[in-house]
């Protein structure tokens, strides 16, 4: 599903990012003058492209162009990784992360989305 990483740069991109049927996503809010953002943004693209035919969104928003997408979710310090699943921020992470902590991330909400669906699935029963 995904293709790579998807900036957002408005409201109405953020709520389809959220929306509680689409896909789980991970968004990541970074600044052009962070240091750890631009030396993380080789790796979330990688594991982005790696995961291109899963269903899993990888966003990214640029806090200085869009300072009201991050003051919607009280990000103070980038980088910060928001994951998202079933359309709620279900964990906010803090700092750098290398690809294989990005991949685990994407891993688990993949696991994660699988295990709901069943779920609903055993309730229909």
């Amino acid at each position: 599903m995904a293709e790579g990483v998807v900036p957002l740069t408005s409201r109405g991109e953020l709520a389809g990012a959220l929306d509680p049927d689409g896909p789980p996503a991970l968004i990541d809010f970074w600044a052009p003058w962070c240091g750890p953002c631009r030396a993380m943004a080789p790796h979330f693209a990688a594991v982005a492209a790696a995961f291109g035919d899963q269903p899993i969104g990888f966003h990214s928003v640029n806090i200085d162009d869009h300072p009201d997408l991050a003051e919607a979710f009280g990000v103070r310090g980038v980088p910060t990784i928001l994951v998202v699943q079933g359309g709620k921020v279900t964990d906010t992470v803090f700092g750098m992360k290398t690809s294989r902590a990005l991949k685990k991330m994407a891993d688990e909400l993949l696991g994660r989305r699988k295990r709901d669906r069943l779920k609903r699935l055993l309730a229909r029963g």
